[in-house]
């Protein structure tokens, strides 16, 4: 023994003085560091996007006769292309994301970004917006503040007080490689089931109780950021609300499977079906009346071997209105929009970690708009009569995730609308984008 220490005297002062140099860094950083209980997690997109098409037409109720449906043409360009511009924009996101059981997430978010409201330059069509649109100016915001217990047998409770959507009170939307807004689809609409998910709320709390190792049910109650306020037809209960159900079934890492149920009431002008990924006339097809509605959602995806997965949804709102009705006649009270979508992700081209995406849907879509009659065409005799208005709205999209490092994708793709706002003399719109997203 004593022969080898002589022998590997240097070695073990050398490991001697490194663990006293370990000691001496390991103890600077407990006493520098930010936090024992939270991480830091960070997302920078930066995109280059451009539209390109016509300005197209859409209908909207008068607000100051409800009996009258009129062409919605704020700006007077409509059927007149634009002036297709680039942009360069982008998004920042930091979660501060903070465990007090080390099962539990409490997750502060503060996110800034000046992407390009597409909508606005399309006459308000939400089909256009990109999936992960901001567009504050670059201020930094709290963007999300919740939190998500552990669980207590099968229970897991959830909280949010700000930016709170039904996407985020449930335990799947079933759109694994689509979803998320900054290395999903391209497109808001494509990303998940707008009738069930995007319920145009900020403030909620949900109880998901997992029954075995494959079912789970979830149930949620949210209203807008009106909840914050002691007024009346305001605060938590009063105002705007979604209340709903979802019964999940994961019998494998391979397949999800989503049924859900949401009744919503959204009084005035705040009525927004489909949370703006429509025109005026899915959205609010009431126009500024109270609106309630049943939303029933069914999702899906299958994972096929290796290389394929495949995901989709349908969507149904059967919406009828509350108070001020748009017309004396009881066939105008009550409107059914129709939404679905189908999307198809291989996996691993030419790189590992890489997805080529094919997506098309219908976004939603008013079936019942033929029961209107256009009181005021503007002067535009391609127009005179809704039934201009019930053809079957098209989406398509194809982009392309490449992972060039573990934390840096690139994601170019485009986007088409085809009969955009339902009508098929309104010329088809496209979309390209070409999107970076650093994380870290």
């Amino acid at each position: 023994m004593q022969r080898l220490v002589q022998e590997f005297e240097a070695e073990l002062a050398a490991l001697g003085a490194r663990i006293d140099n370990l000691e001496g860094r390991v103890a600077f950083l407990e006493d520098n560091q930010f936090s024992t209980t939270t991480k830091l997690r960070g997302e920078v997109i930066f995109a280059v996007a451009q539209g390109f098409g016509d300005v197209p037409f859409d209908l909207e109720i008068d607000p100051n006769n409800p009996g009258d449906v009129l062409l919605n043409d704020a700006d007077g360009d409509a059927g007149e292309e634009i002036d297709s511009i680039t942009t360069f924009s982008d998004r920042v996101r930091l979660n501060f994301d903070t465990s007090f059981t080390g099962s539990d997430r409490l997750r502060v978010r503060l996110e800034a970004g000046n992407n390009p409201s597409f909508d606005d330059v399309f006459n308000g069509l939400g089909t256009t917006r990109l999936g992960f649109e901001e567009n504050n100016g670059n201020d930094i915001i709290v963007d999300r503040l919740e939190y998500r217990s552990p669980r207590f047998g099968g229970f897991r409770f959830y909280i949010g007080a700000n930016d709170v959507d039904g996407d985020n009170l449930v335990s799947t939307v079933a759109n694994p490689f689509f979803e998320s807004s900054g290395t999903g689809s391209l497109n808001r609409f494509a990303r998940f089931n707008p009738i069930v998910y995007r319920t145009d709320t900020d403030i909620g709390f949900a109880i998901n109780y997992e029954l075995g190792d494959a079912f789970a049910v979830d149930v949620f109650y949210a209203t807008d950021d009106e909840g914050s306020q002691p007024f009346a037809e305001q605060g938590l209960f009063n105002g705007d609300l979604a209340a709903g159900a979802q019964l999940s079934f994961t019998p494998s890492d391979a397949v999800e499977l989503a049924l859900t149920y949401v009744y919503s009431s959204e009084p005035g002008a705040d009525t927004d079906l489909g949370d703006d990924n429509s025109g005026l006339i899915s959205r609010q097809p009431f126009g500024e009346a109270t609106t309630n509605a049943h939303r029933l959602g069914a999702q899906a995806s299958f994972r096929l071997g290796e290389r394929v997965n495949i995901a989709g949804w349908f969507g149904w709102a059967f919406a009828f209105a509350d108070s001020n009705p748009i017309s004396d006649s009881e066939e105008f009270d009550d409107a059914n929009i129709l939404t679905a979508a189908v999307n198809v992700a291989f996996l691993d081209l030419f790189k590992e970690g890489s997805v080529l995406g094919l997506i098309a849907g219908i976004p939603p879509y008013n079936l019942d708009v033929d029961e209107f009659d256009i009181v005021n065409p503007i002067g535009n005799d391609d127009f005179d009569d809704t039934g201009e208005f019930d053809n079957i709205p098209l989406y398509f999209e194809a982009l392309f995730k490449f992972p060039v490092t573990d934390n840096i994708l690139i994601t170019p793709g485009a986007y088409v609308l085809l009969n955009p706002n339902q009508n098929s003399n309104n010329a088809p719109i496209y979309v390209g984008v070409i999107r970076t997203t650093f994380t870290f």
